[in-house]
Parts: C-alpha cells; structure tokens; sequence
C-alpha cells in the first residue's frame, strides 16, 4: 500500500511538473517569445525526467533507503545488531591526556558553528559533517536542520546544488545529529530551473508527527542527559569527563537483547530516548547517547557505522588531547552466556573498547559519494584520522 501511495504521488509531481512547463510556455507567448510545439514537448520533457529520475533510482531501493532512517538505511543500523558478547574486563586507563520553508540567508555565526542545536536546552551535538561541506551547502544544512528541529512536515530550498550535493548535506546533517529520535524519512523531490534546482523534503516522524509530544518526549531525555552529565561536573580533564560519562550510561543502561533480534517491536532501543529514559538499547542508542554527552560537555564526537563481529554496529569517534580515538559503549557493556545458554547482562564495566585505536574484529562502513542516498552508504566521505 505504502509503495501504491508513493507512485500515485509521484504521478502527481509528474503531471505538476508537465503544468509548471505548460506554464512556462504561456508566459513566453505573452512576451512575444516564440516556441514550437516540439519545444514545449522537449521542456517538458527535460522536466519530467528530472522527477523520474529521482523516482527511479530510489525505487531500485526500499523506500527507506532514499530516507534519514538510520534502523533501515544499511546494514549497520537494520537487522541484528553484532551483541556485545564475552567482552574482556580491563582497568580503567590511568593516564591523563590533555584535553516548513527554511530558505532565509542562514547567519555566518550559525553557518560556522560547530556546535549543532538540539532543541534541548544544555544539549548540544558536534557537527563534524558541516565542517566538510562548503558556504553553500553549509546553508542548506542549517535550513534542514532548523526544519526538522521544528517537525516540520516540508521543506523548500532553491540552490545551485546538485541532487547528489544535496544528499550528502543530508546524510552528513543525519550522522551529525544524534538528537533526532523521532525522524522516520524522508522523500526528495526535485525539478531545475536554469542553473539552480528547486528541492521539496517531505519528513516522515515517528509518533505521528505529534510536535506535542515530540516535545514531551524531548524533555524527558533532557532531564535523563542533564542528570547523567552530572557525572562530568569537577572533572578536570576531557579524558576524566569521557570516562565518567562513559561509566555512567553503562551502569544505567542495559543492552536490549529483545531489540536486537525484533527491531519493529522496540524501535525506541535504536535511539537516545531509548537509552536515556527506558534505560535500554542496542549499539546504535548507545553510541547516539554517547555522542549527545560527550557533545555536550565540549568533547568533539562522531557516531559511526559498519560492521562488527559479523552484524551491523554503531559506535564512536571521540577527539581527546587533539588526537582522535574509538570508543564502543555497547561492547563495554557486554552480555554473556549462562548456564542455560541464554544471554544474560551484568553489571560490569568494560574498557576493551575505550579509546582504542584499531580492533580486527569490526570496518568501518563507507560513504558512496556518487550516491549517497544508496543501502550502503555509510559515515563521511573524509574521515577523521586515528593517531
């Protein structure tokens, strides 16, 4: 049914675009401009199969491919997860180091900052995806951004950005923010007009689109995060607020093990509100709660994904003493095998997976810079470089 939906739309936009280029014409003729009838067919044309295209190429995929869905976007966030089984029990380091339509002129404060909004007053997430990107793409970032932020059911932008330009200041805004638990997806229609292009975003939210409570919902984990990053308070170095954090959302939060083999029936696990306020998750809501605390705190942070142990995996990056290091809550919080054979979670905490810098057992996926919509485009196309 969801996909009947999505072709009669898409016929709709069709048949917009074939009135846009009808329209098109008529105003030539009111100029004194000529056109042919095999002109306006040609506009037309040109038109449609810029819609056609997209429609195309998206539907070789699931529909949620083409969406900011991380659960079903690539394997390392759908499926079965890689549980964190028998991890190694390891001292805590000793040693310290160093520590609707948005398309108004987006501010150079807002376009240069690195800390992104949340929505939640004291909660912050790094942007690392917009540092990569240029003036431009910065600003269709930030009118996405402020959209989604307002669960905004659309967005219109005009830009002189390509289709795959715009998806990946997309993608990277997805990556970026881990604060968004409640988007579902999103479809990306597009017609050009001379040199620019005319984009429409159509969000899909979870729980209805309920800004009500979506903004309950919000207040909830601010009040989970702010007591949590409590933990951080007197610690003198990045490397003591990192491991202080890192404790606490181990020792509040268990690995959803039900999730990780029924995703549809828990999708809470796979997110902040998950691992914050049911005190439940699977990697992707730890590593996404990882990144919102450590963000928070000034600790620049990366949610990433690939595979590990054979499943898909969500971790972190995290930059301590200006070198950037790995760290993997969900496999220092790990489940074992009882004496009936079942997995079983304790209350230990784990530092295998603290600032490591390389492990055999997990890759790091990749971002398809052609198609950066495509199931397996993962991360950033520049990543940062682990010293």
């Amino acid at each position: 049914m969801r996909r009947l939906e999505k072709l009669l739309s898409s016929l709709i936009v069709i048949l917009i675009c074939v009135l846009i280029g009808a329209a098109a014409l008529q105003s030539k003729q009111l100029t004194g401009i000529k056109s042919t009838i095999s002109q306006v067919v040609s506009e037309a044309k040109q038109v449609i199969s810029s819609a056609v295209n997209l429609i195309t190429n998206d539907s070789e995929q699931s529909e949620s491919n083409t969406s900011g869905k991380p659960a079903e976007k690539t394997k390392a966030k759908s499926g079965t997860p890689a549980i964190p089984v028998e991890s190694k029990i390891t001292s805590a380091p000793a040693s310290d180091d160093a520590q609707s339509s948005v398309t108004e002129p987006v501010a150079a404060a807002t376009l240069n900052s690195v800390w992104g909004e949340t929505g939640m007053k004291g909660l912050t997430v790094y942007e690392y995806g917009k540092t990569l990107l240029n003036s431009t793409e910065k600003s269709s970032y930030c009118n996405i951004a402020d959209a989604v932020r307002n669960v905004e059911p659309q967005l219109k932008v005009k830009t002189v950005l390509t289709p795959t330009q715009i998806k990946k200041v997309y993608e990277y805004y997805i990556y970026d923010h881990s604060d968004i638990f409640y988007i579902e997806g999103v479809s990306l229609v597009y017609y050009q007009e001379g040199n620019e292009y005319a984009y429409t975003f159509s969000f899909e939210y979870k729980y209805g689109g309920d800004k009500a409570k979506i903004n309950t919902m919000r207040s909830q984990i601010r009040t989970k995060a702010l007591q949590m990053l409590s933990a951080a308070d007197g610690k003198s170095t990045d490397l003591k607020k990192e491991k202080a954090l890192h404790d606490v959302l181990i020792k509040q939060c268990s690995y959803d093990l039900k999730a990780a083999q029924n995703q549809e029936a828990y999708p809470d696990s796979f997110s902040v509100y998950g691992a914050l306020v049911n005190n439940k998750a699977v990697c992707q809501g730890y590593a996404q709660t990882m990144k919102l605390l450590l963000s928070s705190v000034g600790i620049k942070t990366l949610y990433i994904t690939g595979q590990a142990n054979g499943g898909g995996h969500a971790w972190n990056m995290v930059q301590i003493g200006g070198k950037w290091r790995y760290l993997d809550a969900t496999f220092d919080d790990p489940v074992y095998y009882n004496s009936k054979g079942d997995y079983t979670s304790y209350s230990t905490i784990s530092y295998t997976y603290f600032n490591y810098t390389s492990k055999d057992d997990r890759t790091i996926g990749t971002f398809d810079s052609a198609n950066p919509f495509s199931g397996t485009s993962e991360n950033y196309a520049t990543m940062p470089k682990v010293n």
